[in-house]
């Protein structure tokens, strides 16, 4: 397997290749957002006198049915069948998983077995962030907010208790569908404002105390968009946390700081988005926004979104749904 170690910081690239190609992947716009935080860095100073750095994003064509009910197999396979994609077709020196549910499921993809290029997962720099939190807070906690897959994985849980936290410090907080009303509504909708509402009001009553000091961790990409939401939710409930740990740009600088010792100030630095069908306007509208702040390059790479309708081969059949009857009953739901 060809993996970036979770211990390691020796240099992933050396400087001495030409120009190199970041892919950069999730299962929605939430990795723009890494994306957008690597190209501001790479442009003030980059490792590489040349790169290019392509967003590709991994989400099959699904109705809002199928992507609550098909199975975390179906998504591996889906996820998979992208991964091999994007290294064929990109030529990618190294991928990031600028999503926390693909980086989990990463492992249980045959291309995680034999990888011929380096992969770097944000649950790793998710994990680093918060476990510096903690260490800087003895007695404090942290809330993990996630997809309900993240979350029921446990690998937060897990990753931190290999470093010695005790998981009484440490509350996980599942958003179902809370990305998605990100991706469909706006991170600034009124739908979406309410959901973040509900997962901070779930969140406070696990941690009981709120006089204790705390940090939240957004551990989806698509939540960093909402940062400002969570701080006001939280705000408004009188518990502020002493942090809200966005991961999305400590991946981004988690890739410089591995990625050798040059730095050039007037590096050629391209920026390319795909996507297997049109961004819905709400996505240009909001998301758009915000990405324009970071960096307008990907800004305006996302606005001329190169539209692959065959990126990746994944329908449900093709993919596998667990089982026969899951497909035809999602089918019949659709």
């Amino acid at each position: 397997m060809c993996k970036i170690s979770e211990n390691s910081y020796n240099p992933i690239l050396e400087s001495s290749q030409d120009r190199y190609t970041i892919a950069v992947t999730d299962s929605g716009p939430g990795g723009l957002s890494v994306m957008a935080e690597l190209v501001k860095r790479l442009e003030a100073a980059s490792p590489f006198k040349k790169a290019d750095v392509v967003f590709c994003n991994s989400q099959p064509p699904l109705t809002l049915e199928q992507r609550r009910t098909l199975p975390n197999s179906w998504f591996a396979k889906a996820f998979n069948s992208a991964l091999e994609s994007i290294h064929a077709k990109i030529h990618p020196d190294i991928i990031l998983i600028a999503c926390n549910t693909y980086s989990f499921l990463y492992g249980k993809t045959p291309f995680s077995q034999s990888s011929p290029v380096p992969v770097m997962g944000i649950i790793e720099t998710g994990t680093d962030a918060a476990y510096d939190f903690l260490r800087e807070f003895p007695e404090s906690r942290i809330i993990i907010f996630g997809t309900p897959i993240t979350v029921t994985s446990g690998v937060y849980k897990h990753r931190l208790a290999e470093k010695g936290i005790a998981e009484e410090r440490i509350i996980s907080q599942a958003c179902p569908e809370l990305h998605i009303r990100i991706e469909s509504e706006g991170y600034d909708h009124p739908v979406t404002v309410k959901a973040v509402e509900e997962c901070v009001s779930e969140s406070l009553e696990k941690l009981k105390d709120t006089g204790t000091v705390f940090g939240a961790s957004l551990n989806c990409t698509h939540y960093g968009y909402a940062a400002d939401i969570f701080n006001r939710a939280f705000h408004n409930k009188g518990a502020d946390p002493e942090a809200l740990i966005n991961p999305n740009s400590a991946m981004a600088d988690a890739f410089i700081s591995r990625s050798g010792t040059s730095r050039y100030t007037d590096a050629e630095i391209r920026a390319r988005v795909i996507y297997m069908q049109e961004p819905p306007e709400v996505q240009m509208r909001t998301i758009g926004t915000l990405l324009e702040r970071i960096s307008p390059s990907v800004a305006k790479a996302f606005r001329d979104t190169e539209v692959i309708p065959d990126f990746f081969q994944c329908d449900i059949d093709d993919c596998g749904s667990g089982s026969a009857k899951a497909a035809a009953d999602v089918r019949s739901r659709t």
